[in-house]
């Protein structure tokens, strides 16, 4: 029997975490800190998207759980989509992150990332509103030389950032 138990004071953690596992025939218990907890991190979030939740809905399915279904976007043109994109994400990102809440997302293969990809890492690592976020990444330095917007990626984020630190192994 494959049993998890959930335990977080967010109730938007949990209910990601839970709706991942379920996917994967875990039977999951959820333990949060209660509804007050999930309607402070719902409006946040609310707010934080707009009437473009369903673009973070889109990516993150288990979020409609917590803000409900959120009606489609306007249409954009192609690099009018990928800015607004990039622009929610941040600020959905940095509505779920507190002091007490922070957020660390690990990354691997990043070699193999397409330039949309590591442009989207690069609004958030580079965003100087966000705080309590931790991103780290990997990558096969053989293979990176291969993918041209890696080293471009790499470059931009030790000249704007002042606290980058790369680990060889």
């Amino acid at each position: 029997e494959r049993r998890i138990l959930v335990v977080d004071d967010s109730a938007l953690v949990a209910e990601a975490v839970k709706a991942k596992l379920e996917a994967s025939n875990y039977d999951v218990s959820v333990a949060y800190s209660g509804e007050e907890a999930l309607e402070k991190r719902r409006g946040a979030i609310l707010n934080a998207v707009g009437s473009n939740g369903r673009l973070i809905t889109d990516i993150i399915p288990a979020l409609e759980r917590i803000i409900g279904k959120q009606p489609k976007p306007q249409k954009l043109s192609p690099m009018e989509a990928r800015n607004r994109f990039n622009y929610l994400f941040q600020k959905f990102v940095r509505s779920i992150t507190t002091q007490e809440n922070p957020l660390i997302i690990f990354l691997d293969d990043l070699q193999w990332a397409d330039r949309a990809s590591l442009d989207l890492i690069e609004a958030v690592m580079l965003d100087s509103e966000l705080r309590n976020v931790l991103l780290i990444g990997a990558f096969r330095s053989i293979e990176a030389r291969e993918n041209p917007f890696l080293g471009e990626f790499l470059e931009n984020i030790t000249r704007h950032k002042a606290e980058t630190p790369f680990l060889a192994l």
